[in-house]
């Protein structure tokens, strides 16, 4: 069912790796983008793909750079570049299918999913956002004070390690890159967009989704999960997640 596949990026030599699910009477496609630190063959995603085939609808999930099967280094990880590959891949399903496309976006995923929609003449109809990391700039800054690390030290240094699975550097200049990149200051877009978020995120605070949905309150829907955390590991949390979206997907 699930596949792999490797699409060309602007960055001349690169290839992003991608894994996709296609289900034969497709009725759209899903690009899924994962959160930071993490990869395409994220549970949330391989999760996602098994609940969307059974409703006829496809997934295609790219690694980011520096991510999952990248083999790109951390400098390479730019706001620019991981939009770059995210366009690619969104060029790519449009060159080889005639449907409709959307996404679902995971943490840091959904903040670059908001920076491309802002940055974007089209219009989507179907876009969930797990848990976005809509102030990613304070967020990398907190897990900056969780490693001990002052933000005097990391300039100084010009990168820190980061990641789970994989640890890579991320260079200060991707600091620099988020907090000019400001969601909440620059977003202001008139796509539909349901954001799915934990009221005990302790990452991405819900504090941040509820500010967003409040200024385009005709565009943007929020569902929230009682007592989740950011990775939703309550006891049919991420169940609920899936049901939720599943059902966004089936009806936009």
């Amino acid at each position: 069912m699930i596949k792999e596949i490797s699409i060309k990026s602007k960055r001349e030599g690169y290839e992003i790796p991608c894994i996709y699910s296609f289900p034969e009477n497709m009725k759209k496609i899903i690009i899924a983008i994962h959160g930071f630190g993490s990869s395409k063959t994220s549970g949330t995603i391989l999760a996602l793909i098994e609940a969307l085939y059974k409703q006829d609808i496809g997934v295609i999930a790219l690694d980011l750079p520096a991510h999952g099967q990248s083999k790109e280094s951390g400098e390479y990880l730019t706001v620019k570049n991981c939009l770059d590959d995210i366009n690619s891949v969104e060029e790519y399903v449009k060159q080889n299918y005639s449907i409709d496309i959307g996404f679902f976006a995971s943490s840091f995923g959904g903040y670059l999913t908001l920076l491309k929609i802002n940055n974007s003449n089209c219009k989507y109809n179907s876009v969930v956002l797990r848990c976005p990391a809509i102030n990613m700039a304070q967020i990398f800054v907190n897990t900056l004070s969780d490693e001990h690390t002052t933000l005097n030290e990391f300039k100084q240094k010009g990168y820190v390690t980061e990641g789970y699975a994989n640890r890579f550097n991320v260079t200060y200049s991707m600091y620099e890159d988020l907090r000019k990149n400001d969601v909440l200051k620059n977003y202001n877009s008139q796509n539909n967009i349901l954001i799915i978020h934990g009221t005990a995120d302790e990452i991405a605070p819900i504090k941040d989704s509820i500010k967003l949905q409040e200024k385009f309150s005709n565009y943007i829907k929020l569902e929230k999960i009682e007592g989740a955390n950011h990775r939703f590991t309550g006891n049919g949390q991420m169940d609920k997640v899936l049901e939720i979206a599943t059902k966004y997907f089936l009806n936009t």
